[in-house]
């Protein structure tokens, strides 16, 4: 038997092996995302846009419907109309690969030079009698010849003698956009390509489509992932139609998640196919990385499709955390397009005005320039989105995982095509009838006439406002009480070290809030507390004495004038972002003392003067405004900001914040979801409560997605302010919360 002493020397060899085995993993640094950025310009890079004059060059054999004869020019008035120089085709010789780029439209739009997708690279999905037979099609000559051979081999395609060049041409053009973007060339970019790609499967080219471009695309950098760093992509399938295509190519694979929105009608919609609907989820390895989004009714427009971004598409896209996201960008979702009759980078769009006009304004976005406000009058989603659809599902199970939906019109089954009105049919299209055409080009220019008054507006500059007047606020009884001083300077400085703040215009500001103004949301007897401030400022003792009768608060001779000068720039800044004459469309207020547990006739939790609210109030006084939205992020609720507008409709209030069942500071039950506002403000105040310490960006994610943007879309505000606690960062002293810094 071994001896305690054998056993114990035993015991530390076994762990001093151990330890010389053990790797040392350090702590993750929850600031190194953050800290990346220093050093990564990609908002400043280019836009990169692709295209070549081939795709001008493929029509129809008999019927012109589908001929974009002037490819390029469609898109060059929509641009020319935002402020971006007239588009240009990609050489200036076409067709020669050695011409030199003409110079970009504008400084950050860059047009990048097309090529042709070698064999290789095609046979990475396609297999090669495909390929062959696409190539063949090409030495045909008559119209008759074409129409046959694309009819015996395919459904609802159409060939020419420049289909096979046009083909090789679109797909090897978003394979040379990707290798811009992966060099760091260009932070995002647009194929403006055609034949489009989504419907085409492994052995067959279907529905207009040739080549898969963008599962050509994803193909090429996940088995290059070594080289690329590509190994996740996210494809969003945005046309009308289900891109069955991209589906199977991908229905086993984790790399790829797969996300379409398409009309459905229960399969009676185009390629009507059981495969479309939302019970194929993928297989295999794949399986839960297919989501369609089928959509059962006609007429839909934005609230529905803003509704699906937000609410499945966007909490998928931030778990699945993907590389690279490709858009497979159809816009026969639009108004006016034959295809799709919802009422709302290149797939399909067959309404000519309608698709050039999305395609600007993707681009305009791309472009980091603001979108559109959207015209939503409620929030409305149709019965075919609500989720109660799961219980269809699980009614109509024939078997376990086997969903059988009642369908007489599949692409397998022959049916009545049903025209809608106003159309007239093609060989497997509709064509818009002069009537609807002229109608829909009617409702395009009213929509433009709303819209083209913001490309003629320059795009307004980020502005700051600061004044180290603030600084001199502190508590002197503790040095280091959290709401100190280095706050607002430590923000600045970063701002600064991390290059923003040169691309900031800063507003001079030495700005005292009157009397006046603090009585738009404070009471006369809080203006008589501020003069007793005033009285005490030259007693510390006094000052600190009258700090205990209130909840929370510390002062010193310089409270007075700081919470003054604080309400004072904030309000500098409202002029500057509101003010006709300001070329200003955002800003930052580096200010303290906070405000947003200021009452209106109470002190409290650091707070003096309510500085958000005031903003508020003085934007709807000066400026007539209607509508203003107040999201307020700090950990703790905003209950003086809650108070001043709580029977207001015209002020939005929305906190997400610790609440820990009325147990967290501000420690009031009104702080709870069920406190929705009174009177004529019923409604308008959204209370978004955690029940307990560390709330991370899951949860935030999901408050913003679910709850606050859908509300604001409805409400278009004229204003947004923000009340940005940053209390909720992981490792602050006082929120116990784990949002990152990103």
């Amino acid at each position: 038997m071994s001896s305690l002493r054998e056993i114990m020397a035993k015991g530390r060899a076994k762990k001093k092996k151990r330890g010389s085995d053990s790797v040392s993993v350090l702590p993750k640094d929850p600031y190194e995302k953050s800290y990346s950025v220093k050093t990564d310009h990609g908002s400043k890079k280019g836009v990169g846009v692709v295209t070549d004059p081939i795709f001008g060059k493929i029509e129809h054999a008999t019927n012109a419907v589908s001929s974009l004869p002037s490819f390029l020019l469609f898109f060059e008035s929509p641009l020319q109309s935002m402020g971006f120089t007239a588009y240009r085709e990609a050489r200036a010789t076409p067709g020669d690969p050695k011409s030199p780029l003409r110079d970009p439209p504008s400084p950050t739009l860059q047009v990048h030079p097309s090529r042709s997708a070698s064999e290789e690279e095609i046979l990475s999905l396609h297999d090669q009698d495909l390929l062959e037979s696409i190539r063949h099609s090409s030495t045909l000559s008559s119209p008759e010849e074409l129409r046959a051979f694309a009819s015996q081999r395919f459904y609802s395609v159409y060939l020419n003698q420049n289909t096979f060049r046009a083909a090789l041409t679109a797909a090897g053009s978003s394979i040379a956009l990707s290798s811009s973007l992966l060099s760091g060339e260009i932070s995002s970019g647009m194929a403006l390509i055609r034949p489009p790609g989504h419907h085409a499967m492994v052995k067959e080219c279907n529905g207009f489509c040739i080549f898969n471009n963008a599962a050509l695309l994803a193909k090429n950098l996940l088995n290059n992932a070594s080289s690329s760093g590509i190994h996740k992509i996210l494809i969003v399938d945005i046309d009308v139609h289900h891109g069955q295509g991209t589906q199977r190519a991908f229905i086993d694979d984790p790399r790829v998640l797969y996300f379409s929105i398409h009309r459905y009608e229960h399969g009676k919609y185009w390629p009507h196919l059981k495969e479309s609907n939302f019970n194929e989820i993928g297989s295999g390895k794949g399986r839960g990385y297919t989501l369609n989004v089928p959509l059962n009714e006609i007429q839909l427009g934005d609230a529905e499709y803003i509704s699906i971004l937000h609410r499945v598409l966007l909490p998928l896209a931030y778990e699945y955390n993907p590389d690279l996201v490709l858009v497979s960008g159809g816009y026969d979702a639009c108004m006016g397009c034959p295809e799709g009759k919802c009422a709302f980078l290149l797939e399909g769009g067959y309404f000519i005005d309608s698709l050039a006009e999305g395609v600007a304004m993707t681009v305009r976005s791309l472009l980091g320039d603001p979108c559109v406000p959207l015209s939503l009058p409620s929030w409305r989603v149709a019965p075919s989105l609500q989720l109660d659809w799961m219980e269809t599902y699980e009614n109509n199970k024939a078997e376990e995982n086997d969903f059988r939906p009642d369908v007489k019109y599949l692409y397998e089954e022959k049916a009545e095509v049903v025209t809608p009105e106003g159309f007239t049919l093609g060989e497997d299209y509709y064509i818009l009838g002069p009537d609807k055409l002229k109608h829909y080009t009617e409702i395009l220019d009213k929509e433009k006439a709303v819209y083209e008054p913001h490309w003629s507006k320059k795009k307004g500059s980020v502005a700051y406002v600061f004044d180290k007047e603030m600084m001199k606020h502190s508590n002197l009884d503790d040095p280091s009480h959290p709401e100190c001083p280095q706050r607002i300077q430590t923000a600045l400085d970063m701002h600064a070290e991390f290059g923003i703040l040169s691309h900031m215009e800063e507003i001079p500001t030495k700005r005292r809030i009157s009397s006046e103004e603090i009585l738009m949301v404070h009471g006369a007897d809080h203006i008589k507390d501020l003069n007793k401030l005033l009285s005490l400022k030259n007693s510390q003792v006094d000052l600190e004495n009258f700090g205990d009768e209130f909840e929370s608060i510390f002062f010193n001779a310089h409270s007075h004038d700081g919470a003054h000068f604080a309400a004072g720039a904030f309000l500098d800044l409202v002029d500057s972002v509101l003010s006709p004459k300001k070329s200003v469309e955002s800003g930052i207020a580096f200010i303290r003392p906070p405000g947003h547990h200021a009452e209106p006739d109470e002190f409290m939790g650091f707070s003096i003067l309510n500085n958000v609210a005031l903003g508020a109030a003085y934007a709807k006084k000066k400026y007539g405004l209607q509508r203003v939205l107040i999201f307020d992020w700090d950990v703790h609720h905003g209950n003086g900001i809650q108070k001043a507008f709580y029977e207001d409709p015209s002020v939005l209030y929305i906190s997400a914040h610790r609440f820990d069942e009325g147990s967290f500071f501000p420690c009031k039950d009104d702080a709870d979801a069920h406190f929705t506002g009174q009177g004529s403000g019923k409604g308008f105040n959204v209370n978004i409560p955690w029940n307990g310490p560390g709330v991370g960006d899951p949860e935030y994610m999901a408050a913003f997605m679910q709850v606050v943007m859908p509300i604001a879309y409805e409400f278009q505000p004229q204003l947004v302010l923000v009340a940005a606690g940053f209390d909720a960062a992981v490792n602050d002293p006082l929120g116990h919360c784990k949002v990152s810094p990103q």
